[in-house]
């Protein structure tokens, strides 16, 4: 079971790897069914699941942040949303290269601007 501390060690390692943190965070989605982050100063606020319980905080650097928001936002472009804004959109992505999510649509919604980080990742039944 993957829990939002796990997520958050994974984004403050030495050195991140946005594109497997991407993959994480649309498999835990499946398990939680909304995964929601949002940067705030130096503090990142990650909740799993609907309920404020399963939240973490965090000190972050914005780049960090930032580049898995450019990440979510890629992902709805090469989802056929040829059109998608990198600082902020909303999209279907069709995940195929994860095996538990086969063919599962994931809802993706995220700002990414110099004033106003933020991710909402929902699982579709």
């Amino acid at each position: 079971m993957m829990t939002c501390e796990m997520i958050a060690t994974q984004l403050t390692a030495a050195k991140p790897d946005i594109g497997r943190i991407a993959d994480v965070l649309l498999s835990a989605s499946k398990q939680w069914g909304k995964i929601s982050g949002t940067f705030n100063g130096n503090k990142v606020v990650l909740i799993c699941g609907e309920k404020d319980e399963n939240r973490t905080d965090f000190n972050l650097k914005k780049f960090v942040f930032r580049s898995l928001c450019a990440r979510l936002g890629q992902l709805i472009k090469d989802s056929g949303k040829v059109d998608a804004n990198l600082y902020g959109d909303e999209g279907i992505v069709i995940v195929t290269w994860i095996a538990e999510l086969s063919n599962k649509k994931i809802r993706i919604f995220f700002k990414n601007t110099s004033k106003e980080q933020f991710f909402s990742i929902c699982c579709e039944p």
